[in-house]
């Protein structure tokens, strides 16, 4: 399986028998100290254009730079994962 984000990708079966409530929560507090630790360093890249190519499934910086006021466009060709067949 592919890691990211601070955890393993789940399988469809995992995540149709998991509580996403309890799920979001976790993958929001994951960002959130993503985006307390990196902010500090980001004050250049704020009113900016971006465009993230291989942002991946949950696309963590795409959400921390449109977070610090940019517009962002974030694309993978990934989508299923790595491993998926």
């Amino acid at each position: 399986m592919w890691h990211g984000f601070g955890r393993k990708w789940l399988k469809l079966e995992d995540i149709l028998s998991r509580d996403m409530t309890e799920f979001a929560k976790e993958q929001y507090q994951e960002f959130r100290k993503m985006l307390d630790t990196l902010t500090p360093y980001t004050a250049e890249v704020r009113g900016k254009r971006i465009l993230d190519i291989g942002c991946g499934r949950l696309y963590p910086y795409t959400l921390l730079l449109h977070n610090l006021g940019n517009t962002v466009t974030g694309i993978d060709i990934v989508y299923t994962g790595i491993n998926a067949s």
